[in-house]
C-alpha cells in the first residue's frame, strides 16, 4: 500500500484548489504542442485529473499509470462516468517495462518519489523505454535546485515545504503540506541533487535535459492580488523537466 492509498480522497480535494496548478497546466499545454494525433503516457497520473487534461487537449490516445490502487480506482471511476477513451494501468514506475512506443511521455510530481538513485535511474529509464526516437519527457517535479529552506510557506499559497537542515544529502525526506478546500494532505518525497538528476537522463540515454519553472500567463497573474507571484519566481519550488530522446 502506497502513501496515496491512504490519502486519495482528501488529496483530489486539494489538487485543483492550489494556485499553482493554473501555471503547471499552462505550461504543459504550451510545452507539449499540438497533440493531434499523438498517443502520451501519463505517469504518477494520480487519480487521472492530468490525464483527462491531456485527453481534452487534443491527444488520440492517452494511457494513464499510477503506484495507488486507490488513486487509479478513482481514475477509473471518473473514466466510467465520463467515457473519455483514456487507459488506466496500476503499475510501479520502477518496474514497469514498456507499454508501448509514445510520442509523449509526462510526470505528474513522480520522480521525487524515488527515495533511492538506484530507483531514480530505474523510474527515468522506464520513462525513456516508453518514448518514441526524439520524442518529448515533461516532467512537473520539486524543485532539486531550491535552496535548503526549514520550511516554505508561500503567502497565499496553499503549500508548505519542510526540508531538512543544510547540507542536504541524497535521499533526504522532504515532507509537504498541501492546503486547500478545507483539507491539509501531507506527504513524503526524497530530495535528489540536480546533478543526480542530470546523470540518471544521461545513464537512460535523453539526448538533451533541462529544468525549467512554470510559465505564469496573464489570466492566472490577474487572478490574484499584485506580487502573488513574485516568491515563486524568485524560488519556483515546483518546475518542469523537458528531455529529448
Amino acid at each position: 500500500m502506497t502513501q496515496y492509498d491512504h490519502i486519495a480522497t482528501g488529496y483530489r480535494a486539494v489538487a485543483e484548489a492550489i494556485p499553482y496548478r493554473g501555471p503547471e497546466w499552462y505550461s504543459l499545454y504550451k510545452r507539449m504542442g499540438n497533440l493531434k494525433g499523438l498517443s502520451v503516457l501519463d505517469l504518477g497520473c494520480g487519480d487521472g485529473m492530468s490525464s483527462r487534461r491531456i485527453k481534452s487537449w487534443g491527444a488520440a490516445r492517452v494511457t494513464g499509470v499510477d503506484i495507488s490502487i486507490e488513486m487509479i480506482r478513482l481514475a477509473r471511476q471518473t473514466e466510467f462516468e465520463e467515457q473519455l477513451g483514456i487507459d488506466y494501468v496500476t503499475a510501479d514506475v520502477a518496474g514497469m517495462g514498456s507499454l508501448g512506443a509514445f510520442d509523449i511521455v509526462t510526470t505528474s510530481y513522480l520522480l521525487h518519489y524515488a527515495r533511492t538513485r538506484s530507483t531514480l535511474n530505474q523510474m527515468v529509464q522506464s520513462i525513456y523505454d516508453n518514448l518514441k526516437p526524439g520524442q518529448l519527457f515533461i516532467g512537473s517535479n520539486l524543485n532539486p535546485q531550491l535552496p535548503p529552506y526549514p520550511s516554505l510557506e508561500p503567502e497565499g499559497h496553499q503549500f508548505i515545504y519542510e526540508m531538512p537542515a543544510s547540507p542536504l544529502k541524497e535521499g533526504a525526506t522532504i515532507h509537504v503540506t498541501l492546503l486547500g478546500d478545507g483539507e491539509a494532505v501531507t506527504i513524503d518525497a526524497w530530495w535528489h541533487s540536480w546533478d543526480t538528476y542530470q546523470e540518471a537522463f544521461r545513464r537512460a540515454g535523453f539526448r538533451s535535459w533541462a529544468l525549467e519553472p512554470y510559465l505564469i500567463p496573464e489570466e492566472e497573474t490577474a487572478k490574484y492580488p499584485p506580487g502573488f507571484w513574485d516568491s515563486y519566481i524568485a524560488a519556483p519550488w515546483v518546475i518542469q523537466f523537458i528531455c529529448s530522446k
